[in-house]
């Protein structure tokens, strides 16, 4: 009977320390959609008949607790980063700065679209799209049929390297790209540098203490 009770203890410790040892690292990596909201609290009346057992099954619960506390904790340091002036000011200056470059790029665009070049190479797509129809119609597996296709695709490469010559070579559309560029080059800086600082504040580092206490209580109750 001393036997069975000390083996399930064992593989209750095993169980244990395995769903210990998934505790978050928000610092390292990304945040979770939603934090943890775990309830820790049951009661541990099935264990009562052991006092290891229940000793195990409060360890546990106290690093559930510290889980939650250290998820709660990086979901208050992310609301005040977000709620911050300079992460509120990067955002809105990338929406401006896409805003912008989409708005400088359909006017270029537009101005391309209305060339007499651009228009006779679009009929010429048209036309190699109809001749592609018919002939699917009365012979779609032909070589002439093939042919065809290729003519289509080749129309269609026509008009893109138009529209990319038109995009790259617009001095207004490159300046709002570079600009976007920065913009959103500067928000993702704010990102790094909060990851980097959520490992200095003292709200996280107290909750990463109570993690490691609770892990590190939970894994001398076997020795």
């Amino acid at each position: 009977m001393l036997r069975r009770s000390r083996a399930n203890i064992a593989v209750f410790l095993m169980g244990a320390l395995a769903l210990a040892a998934t505790a978050p690292v928000f610092a390292a990596h990304p945040a979770p959609a939603t934090p943890l909201n775990i309830d820790w609290n049951s009661s541990g009346s099935s264990h009562q008949g052991n006092p290891n057992e229940q000793r195990a099954h409060d360890a546990l619960r106290e690093v559930g607790n510290a889980q939650s506390e250290i998820s709660k904790t990086y979901w208050t340091l992310r609301r005040e980063f977000e709620n911050s002036v300079d992460w509120q000011d990067a955002v809105n200056a990338a929406h401006r700065a896409h805003a912008s470059y989409d708005v400088a790029r359909i006017n270029a665009l537009s101005l391309l679209q209305a060339t007499p070049d651009y228009k006779k190479a679009e009929q010429e797509l048209w036309k190699a799209q109809q001749a592609l129809s018919d002939a699917k119609a009365r012979q779609p597996d032909s070589p002439h049929t093939a042919n065809l296709a290729s003519e289509l695709l080749r129309r269609k490469s026509i008009l893109t390297s138009m529209e990319t010559e038109c995009v790259e070579s617009d001095e207004k559309l490159r300046q709002a790209r570079y600009a976007f560029i920065d913009a959103d080059a500067r928000a993702a800086a704010l990102q790094r540098t909060f990851m980097m600082l959520v490992r200095t504040d003292p709200r996280w580092i107290e909750a990463r203490s109570k993690l490691d206490r609770a892990r590190e209580q939970l894994a001398s109750i076997g020795r």
